[in-house]
């Protein structure tokens, strides 16, 4: 900027120029030049007049908005430094970018995380956004991942973890195979789903499941059997109190603890007829099961099951007279003596009687009493065992005369009287 002044102004004046501008002229010459000293620089050139200022004060020295300037004393090199709670967004050496810290690369912080800063500060705090947390302990850097990924998010080592996204609320869920031990608790426990109430089985009932899976299969310990037919469910009853453990109606059930080997035993009154070890077969007393238990009529020697001999007739075919188990000797195993001697159920030494006749006593040389007796050559259980029959070897018409009814089964000689 070119000033015609008067010499005194000139002098004196610095030429009219601003103070902190320098005043040059041409030789010969009063058109002044004003030029701003280093540090300095005109605060508005487009007037006629330089009013020079520092350097900084001039739109910051050119430094962006949130950035401070500096220059050395009379250096116009300036320096733009970001304000606190600013950064340099620019990476170029020449220019300086000054934005938010928390803009530029989230202020340093995880991404998960948000930043913030107090005015003016460079001090920033991260934050883990909602549905994330701190992963490191460490004070001074926050490193965020999900909820979830950090112990578990607080759930049981049993359980998922799960939550909304950007949310902290944190469901656990048990995961197959167990179930939480106490719903009615804000926090899931998460126990093996047998050891919570046996898994819904039965008290006296095992509880069993694949790993990872919830389907429970549920089995009777041992001396209890399944008493529910429905395949969904097992109720456990005492092995014994379920149809009497297999051992029929006639029959008492008995196990040993913790075990499915049932005893049957038949109860008073009752045989087991089955010869099998294995099984037990009760039947309650007859006329012919040979065994004397107070149950039957003069047949068997007392009781009250089946008619009693009619008298005068001798006894009938039975297994016992067989066994010959009648105290009081009303039914006796037929012998070769009682033809011999003439002593039969109803008769003495004289002879015998049966149908209302008499018969005299035999005497033949083809009987032999011992050959006749139980174990001896000639005896034959089934012949034995009638009323009147006899094995004989040999026609004796002796046997004829005595015994007119008599008929001939190869060696046998039988009394159908």
């Amino acid at each position: 900027m070119k000033l015609y002044l008067t010499d005194v102004e000139f002098r004196f004046y610095n030429g009219g120029c601003d103070n902190n501008a320098t005043c040059v002229h041409e030789s010969n010459s009063d058109a002044v030049t004003c030029t701003c000293k280093p540090g300095y620089t005109d605060s508005d050139p487009s007037v006629t007049k330089v009013v020079c200022v520092d350097i900084c004060e001039y739109q910051n020295g050119g430094c962006d908005n949130n950035a401070t300037c500096f220059h050395q004393p009379n250096d116009n090199v300036v320096t733009c430094t970001c304000k606190a709670g600013y950064t340099d967004s620019d990476p170029s050496p020449t220019k300086v970018v000054c934005i938010d810290i928390c803009e530029y690369n989230n202020g340093g912080c995880d991404n998960n995380a948000t930043c913030s800063h107090p005015s003016n500060s460079d001090a920033v705090a991260c934050t883990c956004k909602a549905g994330y947390t701190d992963s490191d302990p460490s004070p001074t850097k926050v490193m965020c991942i999900d909820i979830c990924e950090y112990n578990n998010g607080g759930c049981d080592n049993n359980a998922t973890c799960s939550h909304p996204s950007n949310s902290n609320a944190v469901t656990c869920t048990c995961k197959p195979g167990y179930t939480d031990s106490d719903p009615s608790v804000t926090k899931v426990v998460c126990v093996d789903i047998c050891e919570y109430q046996n898994g819904g089985c039965d008290n006296n009932a095992t509880c069993f499941h694949q790993p990872n899976d919830n389907v429970v299969t549920c089995t009777c310990k041992p001396g209890y059997t399944d008493s529910d037919p429905s395949p969904t469910k097992v109720v456990c009853i005492d092995i014994c109190e379920y149809q009497n453990g297999g051992c029929g109606n006639n029959a008492t059930c008995a196990h040993e603890p913790n075990s499915n080997a049932v005893t049957c035993a038949c109860k008073p009154g009752y045989t087991d007829s089955d010869p099998s070890p294995t099984k037990v077969v009760c039947i309650g007393p007859n006329c012919t099961d040979g065994v004397m238990n107070q149950n039957e009529t003069d047949i068997d020697c007392g009781g009250g099951m089946c008619p009693k001999c009619n008298n005068g007739k001798s006894c009938r075919l039975d297994g016992d007279c067989v066994s010959n188990q009648c105290v009081s000797n009303i039914c006796q195993q037929c012998t070769v003596s009682s033809f011999i001697n003439g002593d039969f159920e109803l008769g003495n030494s004289s002879g015998w009687k049966i149908g209302g006749g008499s018969r005299k006593k035999i005497d033949s040389p083809l009987l032999n009493a011992s050959d006749f007796y139980q174990n001896g050559s000639l005896y034959v259980s089934s012949i034995a065992t009638t009323h009147s029959g006899i094995v004989t070897s040999g026609d004796d018409p002796n046997l004829k005369t005595l015994m007119p009814k008599i008929v001939y089964r190869g060696m046998t000689i039988s009394n159908q009287d």
